[in-house]
């Protein structure tokens, strides 16, 4: 099993070089968690977000029976609410560990957030189990469209 999850934290990694942008992402998805998104463009109002989180688990120790969370899925942008482009997000997540599980999510998600067009809000659902509140934060690092604004 761990060979495995490092297998696939390495895949994640090594593929958002073909991402359009990286980003760090922290928040709430069962209790605390911090990991990396990348998103692949497809058009101006499709893309393809995928990503790797630790997270604390409901029991906020970080050896729950779940510590690791795959996700993948597409985005759609909906419109904008002055600057703020809002999409909607669709796709499936891994819970990863001792009791492993499965399941569809839906999100929100509202970028540019504040003054800042690297910033964005993620606001949804996993449904895995009963349901678990996903709200994070995230910050775009990398781009390939605004080389001038990479902070690498």
């Amino acid at each position: 099993m761990k060979k495995l999850l490092v297998g696939l934290m390495l895949l994640l990694v090594c593929s958002s070089a073909w991402a359009t942008h990286t980003a760090l992402v922290g928040g709430l998805r069962d209790g605390m968690a911090l990991g990396i998104r990348a998103e692949k463009d497809f058009d101006q109002y499709l893309s393809f977000r995928y990503g790797f989180a630790a997270t604390t688990g409901t029991d906020l120790s970080l050896g729950g029976d779940n510590p690791f969370l795959f996700y993948g899925g597409f985005d759609r942008y909906l419109f904008a609410v002055n600057q703020y482009p809002i999409s909607f997000g669709l796709g499936a997540v891994a819970y990863t560990g001792l009791s492993s599980q499965v399941g569809p999510y839906f999100n929100v998600i509202v970028d540019n957030l504040g003054a800042d067009k690297k910033m964005f809000l993620s606001v949804g659902v996993d449904f895995i189990d009963r349901g678990y509140l996903q709200l994070q934060v995230g910050y775009k690092y990398w781009s390939i469209f605004s080389p001038e604004d990479n902070t690498y």
